[in-house]
């Protein structure tokens, strides 16, 4: 049988030569000498990476066997737009229209509202007047006045070249040209005889554009008397002349359509 020494505070291994008793090192308590360093601890050596093993035959882009395939989920459709009803358009209001221009008189007040020089409200509004006289008066009481009369129901004197040489005479000695349409409200067909005379002769009356010389000239023709030429050298006096041209409707029709009433300053007499 062994025998086992024990030694708890010594290093000292000679202590036990030719000793029948062996140290116990179960035991046996080792005590560290302060003085001698520590041992450097040995580092693993790091693990390498597993080579990737290439598979012979496979081609490029080709996921390895065994890899799991995923797939997008299918996309759900838009929910469709509510289809929203259109707002009913609303209507513009209509705004109320102007009444023509115009005034009211009695037959004794003709001579002052067409004709006179200063205040004349038919002058100031830029328009010609529409006289609207279910009596009748207004047509015999400017016959015997200084213009140029036409009877639009006599059809002799609804000749283009009578109504030419009328109106030639009114812008040369500063009359007025007087049409009377009695009881019927043939404006279009007193268009249409003008515009036999020239085309667009209505439209320089009503916009006056006729009181120039050139237009006064375009409407002249070879044979007509030398009274109604122009003297070159008196120009001025001639257009100073034409300003006092005038142009007069008569109607006896007491509702006239609403589009003459808004070309022309309307003077109704009651």
């Amino acid at each position: 049988m062994t025998q086992f020494c024990t030694v708890a505070t010594t290093t000292d291994y000679s202590a036990f030569s030719g000793s029948s008793c062996r140290p116990d090192f179960n035991r046996f308590i080792l005590h560290t000498d302060p003085r001698m360093p520590p041992k450097p601890v040995a580092k693993k050596p790091a693990a390498k990476p597993a080579a990737k093993t290439a598979v012979s035959g496979a081609k490029p882009g080709a996921k390895p066997a065994g890899a799991k395939t995923t797939t997008k989920p299918t996309a759900k459709p838009a929910p469709k737009a509510t289809e929203t009803k259109p707002e009913a358009k609303k209507e513009p209001e209509k705004v109320a229209e102007a009444p023509p221009a115009g005034i009211n008189i009695n037959i004794k007040e003709l001579a002052g509202v067409l004709f006179a020089e200063e205040n004349n409200k038919v002058r100031a509004s830029g328009k010609w007047p529409l006289l609207v006289d279910p009596s009748g008066i207004s047509g015999t009481f400017l016959k015997y006045r200084h213009v140029n009369y036409i009877d639009a129901f006599n059809p002799s004197e609804m000749e283009p070249d009578r109504i030419r040489m009328a109106l030639l005479g009114a812008l040369k000695f500063a009359k007025a040209l007087v049409v009377d349409m009695n009881e019927v409200d043939m404006f279009d067909t007193v268009v249409t005889r003008f515009e036999e005379i020239q085309k667009g002769l209505m439209d320089k009356i009503m916009d006056q554009s006729i009181l120039t010389i050139d237009n006064y000239k375009s409407l002249m023709k070879d044979g007509d008397p030398p009274e109604f030429e122009v003297d070159p050298h008196k120009t001025y006096l001639m257009e100073e002349t034409m300003k006092q041209f005038m142009f007069i409707l008569i109607t006896k029709s007491p509702e006239p359509s609403m589009e003459l009433k808004k070309k022309m300053f309307v003077v109704t007499i009651g």
